[in-house]
């Protein structure tokens, strides 16, 4: 398909599923919506937002993960947010689906936050038929949906540096720029118990080619 039908598409998606949402208030946020069907990575490197929330006490925080970035959310089910899976970003009847049934349970939800990296059909979907009162993206989407912010820094900059500016930016809190990989205790344990056998060893990353010592 030639790339001005894309963005044609694009485009009357877009028009499609806006809405007029409520003016910028962070300080009323207490039900939040994150959506990340993406992978491992992109699931890491969104903590600063999830951490950003977590600080303010909201009520309520779901994040919305692919089978794929699912594990790494895993441990934010013992802090109390809730974490759905869609099987694929580009599934998109199961994005709407599962947009219209949060909706339905919880309401009116405060705020949704597109972290799907880049303007995408999924996070037009989804942002509209959750119909959050507030929208969050750092991606160029052309939807009045979405908080009017400038871009925080510029693209070549670590995606959590991107979170963490832009929060800070928009008042939702100042929080450090880094990925995160939380392990679940009953795995830290049991890796633990089994690497303190060994005593010192080396610890080789093959997918990067890097190494480390661990002790």
């Amino acid at each position: 398909m030639p790339r001005w039908n894309k963005v044609l598409g694009r485009r009357l998606l877009e028009r499609w599923y806006d809405y007029t949402p409520d003016s910028w208030q962070p300080d009323t946020v207490r039900k939040a919506v994150i959506l990340c069907p993406k992978s491992v990575g992109d699931g890491m490197a969104i903590y600063p937002i999830i951490r950003a929330l977590q600080a303010r006490h909201v009520d309520w925080l779901c994040v919305v993960a692919s089978h794929r970035n699912a594990p790494v959310f895993e441990t934010l089910k013992s802090e109390g947010a809730e974490v759905q899976i869609v099987p694929r970003d580009r599934d998109y009847k199961a994005v709407k689906t599962l947009a219209r049934n949060l909706r339905a349970r919880h309401g009116s939800i405060d705020l949704c936050v597109d972290a799907t990296g880049h303007a995408t059909s999924p996070g037009i979907y989804f942002v509209g038929k959750l119909k959050a009162r507030m929208n969050l993206t750092y991606s160029a989407y052309n939807m009045q949906a979405f908080a009017d912010f400038d871009q925080p820094i510029t693209y070549d900059t670590s995606l959590p540096t991107r979170w963490s500016k832009l929060i800070e930016k928009v008042g939702l809190g100042s929080v450090e720029g880094r990925f995160e990989l939380p392990i679940p205790a009953n795995i830290d344990q049991e890796v633990h118990q089994w690497a303190s056998e060994l005593g010192p060893y080396v610890l080789f990353n093959l997918d990067g080619g890097a190494y480390g010592y661990c002790s």
